[in-house]
C-alpha cells in the first residue's frame, strides 16, 4: 500500500484556496477544493481573481470540462474532512 500525501495549500484568492500536487509540485497544475473534492485547474501559476472565480463557478455549477482530480497515480479522489484524510473512488458521470 502506498503512502497518501495530501495536496499542499499554496494560497487563497477571493476565499478560494489553491493547492499543489505533493508529488508534481510546481510542475503540475494547481487544484481547488469544492464540497471536499479536489479539482485540477488549468493554472500553473497564480491566477487572476476573475479567472479563478470563473473556474470555481464552472466547478460549482457542474459546467465546463473540469473533472474531479483522481491523483493521476491512484485513480482515486483526495477527500479531506477535519483532521482525517481518506481516499475515495472517483465519481463517474
Amino acid at each position: 500500500m502506498s503512502r497518501f500525501f495530501p495536496p499542499t495549500a499554496l494560497m487563497t484568492i477571493a476565499g478560494i484556496s489553491l493547492y499543489e500536487d505533493p508529488q508534481k509540485g510546481d510542475e503540475g497544475p494547481m487544484a481547488i477544493k469544492h464540497n471536499s473534492i479536489f479539482y485540477l485547474t488549468p493554472f500553473y501559476d497564480e491566477p487572476g481573481r476573475d479567472e479563478l472565480l470563473q473556474v470555481y463557478e464552472e466547478i460549482k455549477n457542474g459546467k465546463g470540462n473540469i473533472a474531479p482530480w483522481d491523483g493521476e497515480r491512484t485513480n482515486k479522489i483526495y477527500i479531506t474532512g477535519g483532521n482525517k484524510q481518506k481516499l475515495r473512488k472517483p465519481l463517474r458521470s
